[in-house]
């Protein structure tokens, strides 16, 4: 079984001690913009006003048509009224993200947006699609990875009732939506009256439950394993959400420790641009840094400043044009407890790194978390 293994000298170059000039072999991916971002971003004067161009979805040109889909083949969908046109449709659709979303990207050519929902320790990916059938305009949704099926369920519904706020779609209220299991119960054939109820993996609700600190340290061999990472930081990223589970690892000595192994998962998934694992490890991060358990080297540091200018600077590589790759949530984290981070290093080519950020990332939030490390 494959894993991550990490050298006595690679772990003294990640968590303190190793030579500068082998330190950059372990770097964790820098971003940074093409000429094509930079035309669109200005920067006015020394006291690095933040402006951005904004794009008006409206207002662009598209060279595509909407994606032709068969209804028969679509479990999630509703068709827009009659005189919907796409583009104001698509608008729409960006309007909703925008307002209530952090973890998503938004496709113009293809008039779709792809994005993340979690539910405890499950997860989602998805796609939601303008479509043409006939002569008409639809939405779709479409799974692509992962079991949070209630949370996608409830996101399918928030989205049904902002579109018909727009006037886009009609919704019956005396018809009562079904749900999953019904539709495909439904399926059957009426007079074998048959009567089941479809098994949906991952509905169950998990509860936060108290670590064992034995559990604790499975969960951290776990971690060093590429095929139970994702798994082992979900599962340890929801239950510190529960306060006595922090309490419970930095009372067993395990802070420092799970903290090392989480900025090693991040430099082994820098370029992956898995936002589930780095949303975990964020979460983690985050929480671990309240218990003040832990010590952060230069190079740890520099770890996180890198993730940070990963999911805020866009990347628009060719092969990364369907993957998700900014976040405002792992940005979120991270930047709010660098400033309590930051007094314990002290590295002028983050400060340039943040700076850039600051400048050029499209989150305000995230800028006001690092304003006093970059002014």
């Amino acid at each position: 079984m494959d894993s991550y293994d990490i050298s006595d000298d690679d772990w003294q170059l990640l968590f303190g001690n190793g030579d500068s000039q082998r330190s950059k072999s372990c770097r964790a991916a820098e971003v940074r913009l093409s000429n094509a971002e930079l035309s669109n971003l200005e920067m006015s004067g020394p006291t690095q006003t933040y402006k951005k161009v904004q794009s008006d979805t409206k207002k662009m040109t598209y060279n595509s048509q909407p994606l032709v889909e068969d209804v028969d083949h679509l479990i999630r969908y509703v068709m827009l009224v009659a005189e919907s046109d796409v583009i104001t449709a698509f608008h729409s659709l960006v309007e909703f993200f925008q307002a209530s979303y952090k973890n998503f990207k938004i496709l113009h050519d293809t008039f779709s947006i792809i994005g993340f929902v979690f539910d405890e320790t499950h997860f989602a990916q998805f796609r939601v699609q303008i479509f043409s059938h006939e002569h008409g305009l639809g939405v779709c949704l479409h799974v692509l990875e992962g079991d949070a099926q209630e949370a996608v369920s409830q996101f399918w519904s928030k989205l049904q009732d902002a579109l018909a706020e727009k006037a886009l779609i009609k919704l019956f209220k005396d018809v009562a939506l079904e749900s999953d299991d019904e539709f495909f119960a439904d399926s059957c054939d009426e007079e074998e009256e048959v009567q089941f109820s479809l098994p949906i993996p991952g509905l169950q609700k998990a509860e936060p439950f108290v670590l064992q600190p034995n559990y604790v340290n499975n969960l951290m061999e776990e971690m060093q394993d590429q095929h139970f990472m994702l798994h082992a930081l979900m599962i340890l990223s929801w239950n510190c959400q529960m306060q006595q589970n922090l309490e419970v690892i930095s009372g067993a000595g395990q802070a420092q420790q799970l903290f090392d192994l989480i900025i090693a998962c991040l430099v082994a998934t820098a370029t992956d641009f898995c936002l589930p694992i780095a949303r975990s490890a964020s979460l983690l991060v985050s929480k671990l840094v309240e218990t003040g358990a832990i010590q952060i080297s230069e190079e740890q540091y520099r770890v996180l400043v890198n993730t940070i200018v990963q999911w805020t600077i866009q990347n628009n590589n060719g092969d990364l044009n369907e993957t998700v790759t900014q976040s405002e949530e792992i940005a979120l984290l991270l930047t709010s407890k660098l400033p309590e981070l930051a007094r314990d290093v002290s590295n002028s080519e983050c400060t340039q790194q943040l700076h850039e950020v600051y400048c050029h990332a499209p989150f305000q939030s995230v800028r006001q978390n690092i304003a006093q490390l970059v002014q």
